[in-house]
Protein backbone atom coordinates (compact mmCIF):
# COMPACT_ATOMS: atom_id res chain seq x y z
CA UNK A 1 0.00 0.00 0.00
CA UNK A 2 1.31 3.83 -1.07
CA UNK A 3 1.62 6.45 1.45
CA UNK A 4 -1.09 7.90 -0.85
CA UNK A 5 -3.26 5.53 -0.43
CA UNK A 6 -3.00 5.16 3.07
CA UNK A 7 -3.84 8.97 3.46
CA UNK A 8 -7.54 8.03 2.38
CA UNK A 9 -7.93 6.58 5.83
CA UNK A 10 -6.54 9.59 7.77
CA UNK A 11 -7.73 12.49 9.90
CA UNK A 12 -6.28 15.83 8.91
CA UNK A 13 -7.20 17.44 11.80
CA UNK A 14 -5.30 14.60 13.95
CA UNK A 15 -2.57 14.29 12.11
CA UNK A 16 -2.11 18.25 12.55
CA UNK A 17 -2.51 17.77 16.42
CA UNK A 18 0.13 14.83 16.14
CA UNK A 19 2.39 17.20 14.66
CA UNK A 20 2.15 19.80 16.78
CA UNK A 21 2.66 17.23 19.56
CA UNK A 22 5.47 15.99 18.55
CA UNK A 23 6.89 19.92 17.42
CA UNK A 24 6.52 21.12 21.48
CA UNK A 25 8.44 17.43 22.19
CA UNK A 26 11.02 18.24 20.33
CA UNK A 27 11.40 22.01 21.92
CA UNK A 28 9.17 22.80 25.29
CA UNK A 29 7.90 26.81 25.80
CA UNK A 30 7.58 26.94 22.34
CA UNK A 31 4.57 30.06 21.56
CA UNK A 32 1.32 29.64 19.43
CA UNK A 33 3.51 31.54 16.41
CA UNK A 34 6.59 29.80 16.46
CA UNK A 35 4.42 26.27 16.59
CA UNK A 36 2.40 27.48 13.94
CA UNK A 37 5.03 28.60 11.73
CA UNK A 38 6.93 25.31 12.07
CA UNK A 39 3.84 23.05 11.75
CA UNK A 40 3.05 25.20 8.57
CA UNK A 41 -0.58 26.17 10.05
CA UNK A 42 -2.56 29.05 10.00
CA UNK A 43 -1.73 31.18 14.12
CA UNK A 44 -5.53 30.16 13.83
CA UNK A 45 -5.72 26.84 13.74
CA UNK A 46 -2.77 25.86 15.58
CA UNK A 47 -4.59 27.96 18.41
CA UNK A 48 -7.68 25.82 18.61
CA UNK A 49 -5.51 22.68 18.43
CA UNK A 50 -3.52 23.35 20.87
CA UNK A 51 -6.63 24.75 23.34
CA UNK A 52 -7.94 21.04 22.79
CA UNK A 53 -4.39 19.07 23.54
CA UNK A 54 -4.11 21.20 26.87
CA UNK A 55 -7.94 20.76 28.03
CA UNK A 56 -7.08 17.19 27.21
CA UNK A 57 -3.74 17.31 28.66
CA UNK A 58 -1.97 15.96 26.56
CA UNK A 59 -0.11 19.86 26.69
CA UNK A 60 0.10 22.45 29.20
CA UNK A 61 0.76 25.98 29.50
CA UNK A 62 4.35 26.93 30.39
CA UNK A 63 5.38 28.03 34.01
CA UNK A 64 5.12 31.85 32.29
CA UNK A 65 2.01 31.59 30.37
CA UNK A 66 3.46 32.10 27.08
CA UNK A 67 4.40 28.93 25.36
CA UNK A 68 3.66 25.09 25.68
CA UNK A 69 5.05 22.07 27.01
CA UNK A 70 3.87 18.86 27.23
CA UNK A 71 1.26 17.74 29.48
CA UNK A 72 0.55 14.73 32.31
CA UNK A 73 -1.38 12.91 29.91
CA UNK A 74 1.14 13.07 27.19
CA UNK A 75 3.48 11.28 30.14
CA UNK A 76 0.69 8.87 30.98
CA UNK A 77 0.57 7.82 27.67
CA UNK A 78 4.47 7.30 27.00
CA UNK A 79 4.44 5.34 29.95
CA UNK A 80 1.69 3.03 28.83
CA UNK A 81 2.89 2.83 25.96
CA UNK A 82 6.42 1.54 27.72
CA UNK A 83 4.90 -1.09 29.65
CA UNK A 84 2.53 -2.79 26.40
CA UNK A 85 6.41 -2.81 24.03
CA UNK A 86 8.34 -6.11 24.27
CA UNK A 87 11.34 -4.13 24.67
CA UNK A 88 13.84 -7.35 24.82
CA UNK A 89 11.83 -8.93 21.73
CA UNK A 90 12.31 -6.01 19.88
CA UNK A 91 16.00 -5.46 20.54
CA UNK A 92 17.38 -8.43 20.20
CA UNK A 93 17.71 -8.65 16.77
CA UNK A 94 19.86 -5.11 16.83
CA UNK A 95 21.19 -6.48 19.76
CA UNK A 96 22.71 -9.61 18.32
CA UNK A 97 24.15 -8.34 15.33
CA UNK A 98 26.03 -5.64 17.66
Amino acid sequence: MTDQADTRYTVDSVDRAISLLQTVAGEADLGVSEIARRSGDSKARAFRLLQTLVRRGLLARSSDGKGYRLGLAALMLGHAASEQMDLIRIASPVLEEL
